[in-house]
């Protein structure tokens, strides 16, 4: 099931600006004080903004690189199997 780059954008930028407008709601109310909104602000609502800006920004790079990656022929690694020790003295 392929996405379409419309679909794509509109649910980045909906999740850009639902986490942004969470950190607004962090920064300008008393919800400053309760450690669990600030967990998770710190560990979820941040990350997600960054990385959305950032894939919305190059968004064409960013899909080369994951196609790049994801059709890149894998190579199988064989293991040898070890050699038997000489007795020689």
């Amino acid at each position: 099931m392929s996405i379409s780059n419309k679909q794509l954008r509109l649910i980045l930028r909906y999740t850009h600006l639902a986490a942004g407008i969470l950190i607004g709601l962090f920064v300008y109310s008393p919800l400053v004080d309760v450690p669990a909104f600030e967990l998770l602000v710190q560990i979820t609502l941040i990350p997600i903004v960054v990385l959305s800006g950032i894939w919305i920004w190059q968004q064409t790079r960013v899909r080369r690189l994951f196609t790049r990656v994801l059709t890149r022929p894998r190579r199988v690694v064989r293991r040898q199997t070890p050699r038997p020790r000489s007795t020689s003295l």
